[in-house]
């Protein structure tokens, strides 16, 4: 409920006499929380106590038009990682894809909840956006032909802190 993005063992309990049951208590801990009822709403108050700029508002969109149209992913194109981060907090019910040309920003990503960091590369055009994302949507295996994928971005590209674009992409048509 405090918006952990990631759990781990003690050096003492992993290397106890009970190593996988100890995983396995903390798999099961992890899965109970998350399913709980009241889980998303808290989640949601705690999000609403941060200060909010463009681009929780785009991540925020994007999150509700993927719950609309069933999207299979929602893949950010992020320098810092900051927007990924963002989309992590509100714990969407489909995958997200942490896109950065930076290995340092992918794997600082990969550590945060849902996230499927992977080095792309570098968006330069914005027109670019919707082949990039369904691309590695369909090569990872997150989408087939005919899914929709959304996107976020920022104009002018490459600039850091700047995401205010948001595109919803069907694999197989770009």
């Amino acid at each position: 409920y405090e918006g952990a993005d990631a759990v781990m063992l003690s050096a003492e309990t992993a290397s106890g006499s009970f190593p996988v049951e100890a995983v396995d208590i903390m798999r099961r801990i992890i899965i109970s929380t998350e399913t709980a009822a009241d889980y998303r709403e808290d989640m949601m108050r705690n999000y609403d106590k941060i200060q909010h700029e463009v681009s929780d508002a785009i991540v925020n969109a994007a999150i509700q038009t993927a719950g609309i149209v069933k999207a299979k992913c929602i893949a950010s194109f992020s320098q810092t990682g900051s927007t990924t981060m963002r989309a992590s907090r509100l714990r969407p019910s489909c995958p997200l894809l942490g896109l950065t040309p930076r290995i340092g920003t992918a794997r600082m990503a990969s550590l945060f909840w849902g996230v499927r960091s992977i080095k792309a590369p570098d968006l330069n055009d914005p027109n670019d956006m919707a082949n990039i994302v369904t691309s590695i949507a369909k090569r990872y295996g997150f989408a087939q032909d005919g899914d929709f994928v959304i996107a976020t971005a920022g104009i002018p590209l490459g600039k850091p802190g700047r995401t205010n674009v948001m595109r919803v992409a069907v694999v197989g048509e770009e």
